[in-house]
């Protein structure tokens, strides 16, 4: 399998730290998703997902969701998918309110309820977004306020849990 530049941490019930990797099979068809571990330098193949560019991937608990992007020739797609790492099946969720390719998307938590935003990219008219959405997951939903957010700027720092500082200034409330 040749290996994609994307990737993403996956929880382990054996304590292990698991670095998803997203990649081709060797017809260029397919994409796997397939375990690496850095320790081990070992790996194994999670499941299949439909052939993708400019997707966003987020990790989420037990999960990896695939937002927007370009599947199957169709340009800026609405389509989000969720993976289980448990029940290693993908299904769908709640579509996006607007086609995106080339975007951005973070995990993140408001009031205790995990949530996935989804910002900037572009549409089919090869526009740029300056729109942003939150998903809610336990809801299956889109909450939207367009435009709501201009970056200000990223700081990468390392902490106990080895997140990223993303400041943002809102115009207006996300939820």
């Amino acid at each position: 399998m040749e290996s994609s530049a994307s990737g993403l941490k996956m929880p382990s019930d054996e304590g292990e730290e698991k670095i998803v990797v997203f990649g081709l099979d060797s017809t260029e068809e397919n994409w796997y998703m397939q375990t690496y571990n850095p320790d081990c330098e070992n790996g194994e193949i999670l499941g299949q997902m439909k052939r993708g560019f400019r997707t966003a991937f987020v990790a989420l608990k037990e999960s990896v969701f695939a937002i927007g992007g370009r599947v199957k020739g169709e340009f800026c797609t609405t389509h989000v998918e969720e993976f289980n790492f448990k029940e290693r099946h993908w299904k769908p969720r709640a579509a996006l309110l607007a086609g995106r390719d080339n975007h951005a998307a973070v995990a993140l938590k408001i009031a205790e309820q995990d949530a996935i935003l989804v910002c900037g990219g572009w549409n089919k008219k090869d526009e740029e977004l300056r729109s942003c959405e939150l998903f809610l997951p336990q809801e299956n939903r889109y909450v939207c306020r367009d435009p709501i957010i201009t970056v200000s700027f990223l700081i990468p720092f390392r902490n106990e849990a080895n997140r990223f500082l993303l400041s943002l200034r809102l115009r207006q409330r996300l939820y």
